[in-house]
């Protein structure tokens, strides 16, 4: 709000604003502003930036093929002895299993980047379910 901005920034603004109605109005989208969480304000600039994602051919984690080969070779592969490690295609617009609840996803990253660096970070209470290979399919225990 404009009255808990300091003096010396309040002064500024009246004077650079004469006008009494612009004030008002100034002050009254403050408090609007003020109101709305920052979750709100995430989920908008969220839903503007998702109308413009573009696909990609490689998952945007640097460190892909480190990260996943030790799954991708002892999981999804494993009785495949011509399996050669690479770095792995990204979701893109995919669909997520979390908690058992199917979600609609774009994402940049690969199945198990996605899982590491944005659902489960340090978190050790997650099963992971490797039936399906190249999905995300996680549950958050309690």
């Amino acid at each position: 709000m404009i009255c808990q901005l300091p003096t010396d920034i309040m002064e500024l603004i009246i004077k650079n604003i004469p006008n009494n109605i612009d004030l008002i109005n100034m002050n009254r989208s403050s408090l609007a502003l003020c109101k709305a969480t920052r979750f709100t304000i995430a989920k908008r600039t969220l839903a503007k930036n998702l109308k413009k994602f573009t696909k990609r051919r490689f998952c945007v984690n640097i460190k892909c093929y480190d990260d996943t080969a030790d799954i991708f070779i002892n999981v999804h592969n494993y009785y495949n002895r011509r399996y050669v490690h690479s770095w792995q295609k990204p979701l893109n617009s995919s669909k997520i299993v979390v908690n058992n609840k199917l979600y609609g996803v774009n994402s940049h990253y690969c199945c198990e980047c996605f899982k590491k660096n944005v659902l489960v970070g340090n978190n050790e209470k997650v099963l992971h379910n490797y039936r399906v290979s190249d999905q995300v399919n996680v549950t958050f225990c309690k």
